[in-house]
């Protein structure tokens, strides 16, 4: 059985609703696969962070860590899928501004946010640090508002939105790469950041880690994970 079909199993055995004649097929699977094991993590992490929120308004963050922490978990993995067949949720702006503090901005930096949405990421990066980013997005009406934005603030100088998929851009001359995406799409990002990213280069993503890729930090903002990773001088071994 593929990896793909094992994900529905998966989100109920994060929770504990996997029927018990079906529990050792699934933990027999996960001895043998990483890529499960990293995605019953995600899966446990964000139940957790779920049932704080039980009792609290719906928010958009919410609502995104639910539908993004169970059904298109499978996404990244399954062939033919696009990452763009996922629920595009907004990073509510209190996260945005915790990404760029953990990511330590400095003049001259460069920062590529990949998965752009309304541009929100690239846009607080030009205006509150004057630093040049660039957002990668692959659904045209959101580049356009992207660029709206952009204009209506005067920001064209310093900001730019690509229309186009993550995984075909060249992420050689950033500094910091900044994404909010699933965890499969994380895991297959991760080799791409390894290969193109100049070591000292500043990952962030909130919500979803990289796997056995442990951050070099870690923040919490409202229930939702902030990480950190630093590219090294040696790559490490994708586990």
């Amino acid at each position: 059985m593929s990896c793909c079909a094992f994900a529905p199993d998966l989100a109920l055995y994060a929770g504990g609703d996997l029927p018990e004649p079906d529990t050792p097929r699934v933990e027999e699977h996960l001895a043998s696969c990483a890529d499960c094991r990293d995605l019953l993590s995600d899966l446990q992490t964000n139940r957790k962070a779920l049932k704080r929120f039980a009792s609290e308004a719906v928010t958009p963050i919410r609502l995104a860590l639910l539908l993004l922490a169970v059904a298109p978990v499978i996404v990244g993995q399954t062939p033919g899928v696009r990452y763009t067949d996922v629920p595009y949720v907004p990073t509510p702006q209190n996260l945005v501004d915790a990404m760029l503090a953990i990511a330590g901005v400095k003049q001259g930096d460069v920062l590529i946010d990949l998965g752009s949405g309304d541009g929100r990421i690239v846009i607080t990066a030009a205006r509150q640090y004057g630093i040049r980013a660039i957002g990668v997005e692959i659904v045209p009406e959101l580049v356009r508002e992207s660029n709206k934005k952009a204009r209506g603030l005067g920001l064209t100088d310093k900001v730019r939105f690509i229309q186009g998929d993550l995984f075909g851009q060249d992420l050689r001359e950033a500094s910091i790469v900044t994404v909010f995406l699933i965890p499969g799409v994380n895991l297959r990002l991760r080799p791409k950041l390894l290969k193109e990213l100049k070591p000292g280069t500043r990952v962030v993503s909130h919500s979803f880690h990289m796997g056995a890729w442990a951050p070099s930090k870690t923040m919490e903002v409202d229930g939702s994970p902030v990480y950190l990773w630093v590219i090294p001088d040696e790559t490490p071994r994708a586990n």
